[in-house]
């Protein structure tokens, strides 16, 4: 379940990172690699925080329309596409300005030791880190196109009866429960950049939680 709620995107950036990194080589060329793939990272993450930046803005615009305002489902769905997208941006910039600044050798190789010991399938490892920027700008962009929908087909049960109130307690709740869950995934994001880059060879390994 926690794999689909990442939309099992960890295993696919390990399975491409297979077939870009070979399973021995020297540190000199382990360098250019770890450098090539930073470089491939840093270019779907700035692609991904235009499309994180555009549905932002989108998303506040459409609380300035009285119908969005007055229709809580609605608005519960837009609320989470804002909250996606932030999310993302958090990330981006993050994790933009750790990988774009490491590029001595002895980064690289403690990275490329991260890699090769984590493993997808945990709760938290390499693979869930570099993809947590796809993840939450895919939700978003997904509740976008949710809203949008609701905007155009309204569902007009909810807008002025009990129901509405009941429902906006429970996207309250729901809501502060992916705050944790993206605030608990940039503790660990901040906790592993810190362990990685400080760490000597030797001392990194796959600390996840199987799942």
């Amino acid at each position: 379940m926690y794999h689909i709620i990442l939309l099992r995107l960890p295993t696919t950036f390990n399975s491409l990172a297979l077939d870009y990194f070979p399973l021995q080589t020297g540190d000199a060329c382990e360098l250019d690699l770890w450098n090539g793939f930073t470089e491939i990272l840093l270019k779907q993450w700035k692609t991904l925080g235009l499309f994180s930046t555009l549905i932002f803005g989108a998303t506040l615009t459409m609380f300035q329309i009285p119908a969005v305002a007055d229709n809580s489902l609605l608005r519960t769905v837009a609320h989470y596409a804002l909250l996606s997208v932030m999310m993302s941006l958090i990330y981006i910039s993050l994790l933009s300005i750790y990988f774009g600044s490491w590029r001595n050798s002895g980064t690289a190789v403690r990275w490329m030791q991260e890699m090769r010991t984590s493993n997808p399938y945990t709760f938290w490892n390499f693979w869930v880190l570099i993809s947590l920027p796809a993840v939450w700008t895919c939700w978003g962009i997904f509740l976008f196109l949710a809203s949008m929908i609701l905007f155009i087909w309204p569902l007009s049960q909810y807008d002025t009866s009990q129901d509405a109130q009941e429902l906006t307690l429970v996207s309250r709740l729901f809501l502060m429960v992916v705050m944790a869950i993206g605030g608990l995934h940039l503790a660990l994001t901040i906790s592993k950049l810190r362990r990685v880059s400080r760490n000597p060879l030797g001392a990194l390994g796959d600390v996840g939680v199987s799942v």
